[in-house]
């Protein structure tokens, strides 16, 4: 709350950097036709930077990172222009031979004819493609890790949109499929039987299949097992979200990894470093979402920061995340899942950072942080999907704390399960009850009349106008927050002294006369009451920091 100016201008250097990186990647995604022009980008970019880095001028290292955005983004960009042009234009429409490894299980749905219809996300090469397929009865079907060489066709609509997933189809008399020989390799056979051995401990107890289904995609991300019913009541109460792995569950995993750590007697300096490894084969097991990546480089960065004497900061951690991410995916600034993870995960380490309720009301502090995750999305999603919720805006707050219980307990059970089942049976027991409880309450807030309503899809204007709005009500809720923290403890200091006084006077024996404290709400001689206050103020948000 009382950060320094000096730190407040270097977190604020953070921000702009991402900022400017940003906007030259959606300049690029947004203009693709010019995406051939990515070495012009590039030598303006290293321009800025020797022009600026010469003459010592601030503001033009942000210059050069706009343009290092634009060129990375413009070179994905161009990778993928020369996949599509070498289908469409080198193979004269002729079949495609590729062996495309399955990012996903399979979707199944019975088809007109004998057979199933599976369906699988992959890459060809830097393009997104889904693979489609008509396996027969009993056959195997794709599963997460595996590589399949396939023969088929490629859809090449809409043409000029590089970022559309394409779907690769595999009919007609050339299509072939099969599954190599080296289908899966020894790291990623292991972390397909460890998701398998934790799925099937989950099912320890009689929770029943519909809350095992959600407990596997809530703590393993294998939401193909959800039915669409119980999707769709969620999307509708906005709590969709939950099922997401993103910095809940994996904060919950790091934290019981840490006290495994101390049971162990691990040196306090050394616990982070210790428990990285298992949190990232956690986000490994879990199919690598982009949520739980920008979570776990957060994680490993606030962990490693005591080796070298540092201490974490939340906006910094998020700063070099987000360049992590997106210069090894730069088209990620365009997906909704990554926006939204990114966006929320900022305005909540804002409100942390900036912030007093979280030391002095903390049943408040989660009502606070379930409304500006709530506000944050709302434009995002009325720009991409065009609808807006407000039945998350009430049932987040008790929606993420059934969904921790669930979470914690999912985890105690997994653990249990090694040891004693009755005990994984309590502890899975106590996951379906709270999965039971979220599902009432998210069936509950989905009938609502306004749950959820579709709208035009906001402009860049639109959004621009929440979001100014939006960081005005924060900066006068952390005002009036402020002043009243200030008088409260003002108030306890004066009481303090007071009683402190009056022992004086009874412990020496003073008359009442002689010794009558003057309790006015006068400064003293060496130090004002207030600037004690502010004292007391900046301790406690070192603490919390």
């Amino acid at each position: 709350m009382t950060a320094s100016p000096r730190i407040l201008l270097s977190e604020a250097k953070w921000l702009g950097a991402c900022g400017a990186y940003a906007m030259g990647g959606y300049v690029a995604l947004r203009f693709q036709t010019l995406c051939a022009l990515w070495p012009v980008a590039l030598f303006f970019a290293l321009q800025a930077f020797l022009f600026g880095y010469g003459l010592g001028v601030r503001v033009w290292p942000f210059f050069a990172i706009l343009f290092l955005g634009m060129a990375v983004a413009s070179i994905a960009l161009d990778r993928r222009r020369a996949v599509l042009h070498d289908v469409q234009f080198g193979r004269s429409g002729a079949p495609v031979d590729a062996v495309f490894t399955a990012h996903s299980d399979a979707v199944c749905r019975k088809t007109a004819k004998k057979g199933n219809l599976a369906e699988f996300y992959s890459d060809l090469g830097p393009l997104q493609v889904k693979v489609s397929a008509v396996f027969p009865e009993g056959a195997k079907l794709p599963r997460r890790g595996e590589k399949w060489k396939c023969r088929g066709r490629l859809s090449l609509w809409p043409i000029g949109n590089l970022l559309a997933v394409r779907k690769f189809s595999i009919v007609g008399k050339d299509a072939e499929i099969e599954l190599c020989e080296n289908g899966m390799g020894a790291f990623a056979r292991f972390v397909d039987g460890m998701r398998r051995q934790f799925a099937r401990r989950l099912h320890a107890g009689r929770q029943g299949e519909e809350c095992a289904a959600l407990l596997r995609a809530m703590i393993l991300g294998e939401r193909e097992g959800m039915r669409r019913e119980s999707k769709e009541i969620f999307r509708k109460a906005g709590v969709m979200h939950v099922f997401a792995i993103s910095g809940l569950h994996v904060m919950i995993f790091a934290r019981m990894i840490l006290y495994v750590c101390k049971l162990a007697f691990v040196p306090r300096r050394f616990e982070g470093l210790a428990a990285l490894p298992a949190v990232w084969f956690y986000v490994a097991l879990t199919g690598e979402p982009v949520s739980a990546v920008r979570a776990a480089i957060m994680v490993s960065i606030s962990f490693i920061a005591p080796l070298f004497w540092r201490r974490p900061d939340s906006i910094v951690a998020w700063a070099l995340a987000f360049f992590i991410v997106h210069l090894y995916d730069p088209l990620q600034l365009v997906a909704p899942g990554s926006v939204l993870s990114f966006a929320v995960m900022l305005a909540l380490a804002l409100v942390v950072r900036f912030s007093v309720i979280f030391v002095f009301r903390p049943v408040f502090a989660a009502i606070v942080v379930s409304a500006v995750a709530w506000a944050v999305a709302v434009p995002i999603c009325a720009r991409l999907f065009g609808r807006i919720s407000f039945a998350g805006l009430f049932a987040s707050p008790v929606v993420g704390a059934l969904a921790t219980v669930a979470t914690m307990a999912g985890f105690a059970g997994i653990a249990a399960s090694f040891a004693f089942d009755w005990l994984a049976a309590l502890a899975n027991g106590c996951a379906a009850l709270s999965m039971r409880a979220m599902t009432a309450l998210a069936g509950f807030s989905a009938r609502l009349p306004c749950a959820e309503f579709s709208i035009a899809e906001w402009g860049l204007c639109e959004c621009a106008a929440w979001y100014a709005a939006l960081a005005l009500a924060f900066w006068l809720f952390y005002r009036i927050e402020r002043r009243r923290v200030e008088t409260q403890i003002w108030y306890n200091m004066y009481q303090q002294r007071r009683i402190r006084q009056w022992l004086c006077m009874i412990i020496k024996g003073w008359s009442r006369k002689s010794a009558r404290p003057r309790l006015s709400a006068r400064t003293d001689s060496r130090r004002g009451t207030s600037s004690l206050a502010m004292m007391s103020i900046r301790k406690i948000a070192t603490r919390t920091r």
